[in-house]
């Protein structure tokens, strides 16, 4: 419960003590006046509720009486953001409360008390009011002096602590002015480094997203290129498979007899393609008597004479017969001179010899 009740009176002074301004050093300021105007509050009811003797005088308790209004008001002043009217005000009736006497009475003790207002004017005031008011300060004493012939020595004793004390309470002000300007130059250097930050912040940030959006145009180009690729691929092998098949072509003469002309270059792949198609198309058509023609192969070597040899074995599984056409004087002496057996093939000149024995 007593936790409860610290950070509720905790959050009530710190309620009390805000100040509405957004300049660092006013809200200092602010604060301070109203902690001190607090201070002189709680003092002047206490002094108020101390039992007074018959002969006081009036005025004593008019001053306090007033006093609590007015540092209310300096106080709700602060808060609000009338800081330096509330200073004034502040120091004004300080300083009032303590001449006002002294008129009367150049009392050392009364002297003594000028170092009140002279400190608070150097807390909530810029640091050379000090010497404003030590200088009415020192005024209003020597007319006091004056006026009743005090002892001179004694009050310049007085006031020259007075004096050490407004020195001391300026060179603190000053100080701390320049810590304040210090921290306030700090301050906006910061804050131009951030706002500075965010812009590149931002900057960076289109950038990133305009890059991004190249890359993504770019990786969208480079799909479609990749599909046109694909396709252009596709139309390819199409046309290469549509080559070879024309390369080699399967021809029916008649119900059982099949041309098949090898044009160009053989490679396993086409080889092995046209060994395939030859044999499907024996099978499919039932044929009797299969015509290779070699005529427009340009060169025999041992692999495509091996592959002649093994399409004829495996035309002759199937019943058919293997005839081999268009072998040139050259081919034959390759032929011979790669030691190819090719005696269980018959073998003719040209096509029309053949197709004329066929029919014979």
């Amino acid at each position: 419960m007593s936790l409860v009740n610290t950070e509720q009176m905790a959050s009530l002074l710190n309620t009390l003590a805000t100040v509405q301004s957004s300049d660092m050093e006013y809200r200092r300021q602010g604060r301070l006046i109203i902690v001190i105007s607090s201070a002189m509050v709680a003092l002047a009811v206490a002094l108020l509720l101390i039992p007074r003797t018959v002969d006081e005088p009036f005025v004593t308790q008019f001053l306090l009486a007033a006093g609590i209004m007015i540092y209310l008001s300096t106080g709700t002043l602060a808060r609000r953001g009338y800081v330096r009217t509330a200073a004034y005000f502040l120091v004004g009736f300080s300083f009032s409360s303590v001449f006002i006497p002294l008129l009367e009475s150049p009392d050392t003790i009364i002297i003594f008390y000028l170092t009140i207002p002279i400190l608070i004017t150097s807390m909530i005031l810029p640091p050379n009011r000090t010497w404003v008011l030590l200088g009415i300060a020192v005024l209003i004493v020597g007319i006091s002096a004056w006026r009743h012939g005090a002892d001179v020595s004694t009050l310049a004793s007085i006031l020259f602590l007075v004096c050490i004390v407004a020195f001391l309470a300026y060179l603190g002000a000053r100080s701390m002015t320049q810590a304040l300007q210090t921290a306030r130059a700090a301050q906006n250097i910061a804050e131009q480094s951030e706002v500075a930050l965010h812009e590149a912040n931002i900057g960076l940030e289109a950038r990133v997203t305009e890059r991004t959006a190249d890359l993504q145009e770019t990786l969208q180009t480079l799909t479609e290129r990749e599909a046109q690729l694909q396709t252009l691929l596709a139309d390819l092998q199409t046309s290469q498979d549509t080559v070879r098949e024309l390369s080699s072509p399967i021809i029916p003469v008649t119900a059982t007899v099949l041309i098949a002309p090898l044009i160009g270059i053989i490679d396993s792949a086409r080889a092995k393609m046209f060994t395939t198609a030859l044999l499907e198309a024996v099978e499919r058509q039932r044929a009797r008597i299969i015509i290779l023609d070699i005529t427009g192969v340009p060169i025999i070597d041992t692999q495509i004479a091996q592959v002649l040899v093994q399409t004829a074995d495996a035309i002759r599984l199937l019943g058919a017969q293997v005839t081999l056409v268009g072998i040139r004087p050259e081919v034959a002496q390759t032929v011979v001179g790669l030691g190819v057996d090719l005696s269980n093939i018959q073998t003719y000149r040209d096509l029309e010899q053949a197709l004329s024995d066929i029919h014979h």
